[in-house]
């Protein structure tokens, strides 16, 4: 008649999906025919006629032996955050067709998955499909096999079916044992680790989970790079070019990995689990509660940890691995340590020099270092019959470390380990952890690195003159180091406490002239013999009158004595910082809130470097490791001491006592800048 006719869409879907239900049905083709009346003629106009796949355009999630995917169709996950179908890589020039799994909501290609990534299409010919014996297989348009699941437990044709679930998973699964499944993409992966998604080893199979490179960004083929965990007792991340590894993570403690400079971004992971049953089976995962997040493996061989920033409109990465030169597995040769804040970077380890200085020397340092002195047992082989072979090797300390490859483990408890080493002729290192015991290492020490904050102490074998020397060096050290630091710290102070009073009093009034006498006086006590040129211009520092610095200390109030060293006693107000109110100390003239926790921080660093006691006091590695270090879990300053002591704690001297060279079966050396 003159009404118009309209088809409710949504409603016919939901009738369909009625009637279609768990896709059994195969699919379903809908003509919708648009009819209006044009005209009082009533004059029909057809408008439009399309057959089409409904579960296609709607959107599914799965395929059945029924349907399939032509190279314009896609299937979407139900959050709609992922998509599968056929792509092609962006940039790419030779427009070859790929079957995959990408996020679909963002401006910026990102796959995570990839199906025939060694075959692709030349053209627009491929499907993907549901074959008779139940596989998933991607073909082109002559009906040639280009790839599938490759199941080989025998299923019914029409028993099985895919579906992309919403973590990014797909699954190929049989519908008549309540949804089993048979293979899922999750246990081959790409170049993604995805939440939720495992890799693994596993021994009984000899299946190893790693994550795959492309060979370039616009190649989505089989890279030079794979990334995954290593099958040791104790695990550890691992990347891998060509098979031969070239970053490591170290070992796992059941804590952290040990030898990852930023090992917060792995702690706190939502989620984030490493099990190992101790019978040859790992795995790794971690759970977000966001699904735009990956660790993903580039065709260069880093892994970045990405995010995906709504408000920046683009993958925000946090984590790299390996993030910086001192990573690359042995850069520094055998017996080279890496230090990041060195240049150069590499250094032999006491009591060894390089192989080839010219090498070296030109910052080739691959072929490492090599012992200056044989240790003991390699002297007795080489003595007369009688015997021999001098006095007992001893072991060097190196804080903070990253243990190197290659290590064995020794069911000793800590007392007992260096004494294990020590009887092993063939022993070179061992480290203690007590997540993961005694750790010994026989034959050349190889991927050092050090000054890591998840590092542990390394405790080196060297011959006894070796260790004399580096006693030697290490009271040398303290010596020149002392005055030095404390000098400096002087002068820091007396150029804060200028600044404030100028601030305060930006017109200085003329010198006193009994200031200037007293200034020619200890110009002259201390000029000594020294050139004029190093001689320090007394008139060029400021001058504080003593009704300043009582003012400041509160008449010289115990209350405030932090204590006492070489320079006299020292005043602040470490109550403030223990009441959570240490940026108050700041000149309300430059304080500013934005970096209120920059100066909270850097108080508690002052704070433990003049802790009573020696151990409390953080070395200058440390502090240079805490300024410079985000997120950085600062210890708590103790309540500094008011008087200084005339002895030594008992703590204190066991510490130190233990710290000092010996001649004995086992003996410890650490040098330790303050």
């Amino acid at each position: 008649d003159k009404d118009d006719y309209v088809i409710n869409i949504p409603l016919l879907e939901q009738n369909l999906r009625k009637r279609n239900k768990h896709g059994k049905t195969g699919t379903i083709l809908c003509q919708i025919v648009m009819v209006v009346l044009l005209n009082s003629r009533r004059r029909l106009v057809l408008l439009l006629l399309a057959t089409f796949s409904l579960r296609l355009c709607f959107g599914e999630d799965r395929i059945t032996l029924s349907t399939r995917i032509k190279d314009s169709e896609t299937l979407l996950c139900k959050s709609g955050v992922f998509r599968f179908g056929f792509f092609t890589p962006v940039n790419s020039t030779a427009r070859l067709r790929y079957v995959g799994i990408w996020y679909d909501k963002i401006p910026i290609q990102t796959v995570v998955w990839v199906a025939n990534k060694d075959t692709p299409i030349n053209d627009t010919s491929g499907v993907v499909s549901i074959s008779e014996d139940g596989n998933l297989v991607v073909t082109d348009g002559r009906n040639r096999l280009l790839w599938s699941t490759n199941v080989t437990v025998p299923v019914a044709p029409n028993a099985t079916w895919v579906q992309l679930m919403d973590t990014g998973n797909l699954r190929l699964e049989d519908n008549r044992n309540n949804g089993e499944i048979l293979w899922e993409s999750f246990e081959h992966p790409s170049t993604s680790f995805l939440p939720r998604m495992n890799l693994g080893t596993n021994n009984r199979t000899g299946e190893n989970l790693k994550l795959t490179s492309w060979r370039s960004y616009e190649d989505p083929s089989t890279g030079n790079y794979t990334a995954g965990l290593a099958p040791f007792t104790f695990p550890e991340l691992r990347i891998w070019r060509n098979n031969v590894p070239i970053w490591r993570s170290g070992p796992w403690n059941g804590q952290v990995f040990i030898g990852i400079p930023d090992v917060e971004s792995l702690l706190y992971l939502d989620g984030f689990n490493l099990n190992n049953d101790n019978k040859g089976t790992f795995s790794m995962s971690y759970a977000n509660d966001s699904f735009m997040y990956n660790f993903n493996l580039d065709p260069n061989g880093a892994i970045y940890q990405r995010d995906w920033s709504t408000s920046m409109n683009a993958w925000r990465v946090g984590a790299r691995f390996p993030s910086i030169g001192c990573d690359a597995c042995g850069m520094c040769g055998p017996y080279g340590s890496c230090s990041s804040s060195e240049d150069p970077p590499c250094s032999c380890v006491k009591g060894f020099v390089p192989r080839n200085s010219t090498e070296w020397n030109a910052r080739n340092w691959t072929n490492g270092c090599v012992r200056r002195a044989p240790l003991r047992c390699e002297r007795q082989s080489n003595a007369s019959s009688n015997g021999g072979g001098g006095k007992e090797d001893g072991f060097y300390k190196m804080q903070k470390m990253k243990v190197p490859i290659r290590w064995l483990s020794e069911q000793s408890y800590e007392q007992a380990c260096p004494k294990v080493c020590s009887d092993n002729c063939s022993c070179t290192a061992y480290a203690y952890d007590r997540g993961i015991g005694c750790m010994i290492w026989s034959g050349s020490l190889l991927d050092m690195q050090s000054s890591l904050g998840s590092g542990i102490d390394l405790y080196v074998r060297l011959a006894h003159s070796e260790l004399k020397l580096a006693e030697t060096h290490s009271k040398r050290a303290v010596m020149i180091t002392a005055p030095v630091l404390g000098v400096a710290f002087i002068a820091a102070v007396c150029l804060i406490l200028a600044c404030r009073k100028f601030k305060k009093r930006p017109d200085a009034p003329a010198k006193d002239q009994s200031a200037e006498l007293l200034f020619k006086r200890m110009e002259a006590l201390t000029s000594g013999n020294e050139s004029a040129s190093n001689q320090v211009k007394l008139k060029e520092l400021p001058l504080f009158e003593f009704q300043v610095l009582a003012t400041s200390t509160d008449s010289f109030s115990l209350r405030n004595k932090l204590g006492q060293g070489g320079f006299g006693p020292v005043y602040k107000a470490w109550k403030l910082s223990n009441e959570g109110a240490a940026a108050s100390l700041a000149d309300p003239i430059v304080f500013d809130e934005c970096f209120e926790k920059e100066i909270t921080k850097c108080i508690q660093i002052g704070l433990l470097c003049v802790q009573e006691v020696a151990n409390d006091r953080p070395n200058v590695s440390t502090v240079i490791w805490m300024l410079t270090t985000e997120n950085t879990n600062i210890p708590e300053p103790k309540q500094p001491a008011f008087i200084a002591r005339r002895g030594v704690s008992e703590a204190e001297s066991s510490d130190q006592s233990s710290q000092k060279v010996s001649i004995n079966d086992v003996s410890l050396t650490a040098v330790t800048g303050r």
